[in-house]
Parts: structure tokens; C-alpha cells; sequence
């Protein structure tokens, strides 16, 4: 399967592989990389204690079944929680994890996409100065930094011209290529109902990236290889790497 340029459009795993393996752990990541993916989407959050941590939701009860907001916990409390609740089975308990582990844990992964979650103008200032830290060295080389936050994705690229960002659309009337333009954002990340021709033409001719969410069957990842897109962001990146690579031509999502 291939996109542009006859180059092989790139699996990355939603959330580490949350089809797979419980969504945004420490295992999780570690489990799809043993099955041969190498790159990865997962949700940036702040704890109480001003740690980057690996959390979607902007509360705990859907993963954890602990009340509260991620935010209002220190990273060592929610490290402690057990994160399997509406998940795939998992046999050993595992906690929320802090950024910093999940990128030490993985250094031959080739690219994460770190997605900020618009958690209020606050923590978002607070990520903003964590996360220009951490992309200090080395780590800046294979992420991006992500958002469907416009102004602050906007602010974050324009601050810090040498981190590679992505601009997450999910709806048409937030006029997608429009944002594009605005946030001056390396990567196109889209919600797979939004990908037309037109707009991966136009952004390619930008010079951008175009990476789709969430790519779970085959027919879908066929057609937006057709259509072009860089890279496809699956629940099930184990599954739908075998289909890229042709090695299956099986449904990916079960």
C-alpha cells in the first residue's frame, strides 16, 4: 500500500495501540513496538506537580475509575492507579505514565506525535514551558507537537519555530485547510471524514504532511492511500501494519 511518491504510507498507533493493548501505558507502547511499530500518537497532559503525563481524557473515571481531574493529581498518584478499566484485557495492573518514560523507554521509535489536549490557558502554559524542555535535544528530532487547540498551536509554532507541529481537525466547519495556513503547522492531522483530494493536494503543495485519524479497516486505509495521505493513525497498528506491508488483507478492527 502505498501514498505519495510510491513511498509506503506510515502506520502509527493510536494512543500506543488502544484496539490492542490499554490505551496511553507505558506496556501498551512497548507491546506495539515489539510487534513492529514505530511510530506513535499518544494525548500530553500536566499533573499537579508540573510533569508531562501520557492521559486522553481530561478526567480519570473512563481508564482508571478514579474520580478527578489528571490535572489536579501528582504524577506519582497516578502512576499508582490502574489503568485497564474499558480496555483490552491486561494481566498486570499499570498507572498512568510520565511522558519522560514512555520517550526513555523507546529509543528507536522514529516519531511520536504528542497531542495537547486543551486542558484550560493555564495548563496549556505550563505544557508550553514543559514540553519547549524536554524538545531541547535530542527528542526534538522525532516529535511533533500537536493540537486542536488553534491559538495555542499557533502561538507554540510561532515561539518555537524549530519544533515540528501538527494541527488536529476533526470538523468541516472549522475550515481545515484555512487552519492549516494559520497555525503554520508541519502536519495535517485529520479526522478521516475530512479527506478530500483536494485538500491532501493542496496540502502537499504547502509542503505538509497529511496524517489521518482513525484508520481502522482496510477499505478505508485503501482509500486514503489513494487519495495520497502520508500516514494513517489506527487503533489496531499491529493489524493494519500486516495490510500495509501486504502481508494480510484482513479487517484490522476484530
Amino acid at each position: 500500500m502505498e501514498s505519495r511518491g510510491h513511498q509506503r504510507v506510515i502506520v502509527i498507533g493510536h494512543r500506543g495501540a488502544r484496539g490492542e493493548v490499554p490505551e496511553n501505558t507505558l506496556e501498551g507502547f512497548l507491546h506495539a513496538y515489539e510487534h513492529g511499530i514505530r511510530h506513535f500518537e499518544l494525548d500530553v497532559q500536566i499533573s499537579q506537580d508540573g510533569h508531562l503525563v501520557v492521559h486522553h481524557d481530561l478526567t480519570l473515571r473512563r481508564t482508571t475509575g478514579h474520580k478527578g481531574r489528571t490535572h489536579h493529581h501528582d504524577a506519582t498518584v497516578l502512576a499508582g492507579l490502574d489503568a485497564r478499566f474499558n480496555t483490552p484485557p491486561w494481566p498486570d495492573r499499570i498507572g498512568v505514565p510520565k511522558l519522560e518514560s514512555v520517550l526513555e523507554a523507546l529509543p528507536e521509535v522514529e516519531s511520536f506525535q504528542l497531542e495537547v489536549k486543551d486542558t484550560g490557558s493555564r495548563q496549556l502554559q505550563q505544557i508550553s514551558k514543559a514540553l519547549t524542555r524536554l524538545l531541547a535535544g535530542r527528542e526534538r528530532e522525532r516529535c511533533a507537537v500537536t493540537s486542536g487547540a488553534f491559538d495555542w498551536i499557533t502561538t507554540f509554532k510561532h515561539e518555537h519555530p524549530h519544533i515540528r507541529t501538527g494541527v488536529v481537525v476533526e470538523y468541516a466547519w472549522q475550515r481545515p485547510l484555512d487552519k492549516l495556513r494559520r497555525t503554520g503547522a508541519d502536519i495535517f492531522v485529520l479526522s478521516k471524514s475530512l479527506v478530500t483530494q483536494q485538500r491532501v493536494v493542496r496540502a502537499h503543495e504547502l509542503g505538509r504532511e497529511v496524517s489521518v485519524w482513525t484508520v481502522n479497516d482496510v477499505h478505508t486505509a485503501l482509500r486514503m492511500a489513494q487519495l495520497g495521505v502520508d500516514s494513517l493513525i489506527t487503533d489496531y497498528p499491529s493489524h493494519m501494519l500486516k495490510v500495509v506491508t501486504g502481508q494480510s488483507a484482513a479487517r484490522c478492527a476484530p
